[in-house]
């Protein structure tokens, strides 16, 4: 199943032996008041958690380099 996410963040254990990586999206919340209001206002937003990763150094280094070969390579494959 694919989830759209447009945040992230990303922690080490104390011995660099596992990494976590938590995924999320955030949406905006957009209430009757600010979708009737022709004044901008500042929207708040809702941070949904999409996925929680625990790997393994060697893991995330094959991770590492598996973003760094698909996003150098311009046609993706």
């Amino acid at each position: 199943m694919q989830s759209y996410i447009n945040k992230f963040n990303i922690a080490i254990n104390g011995n660099r032996s596992e990494v976590l990586i938590n995924f999320s999206q955030s949406v905006p919340q957009i209430p009757n008041q600010v979708a009737n209001s022709a004044e901008p206002t500042e929207v708040p937003v809702e941070t949904i958690p999409v996925a929680n990763l625990v790997m393994t150094e060697e893991v995330a280094q094959n991770l590492l380099q598996m973003l760094q070969d698909i996003l150098k390579d311009p046609s993706g494959e």
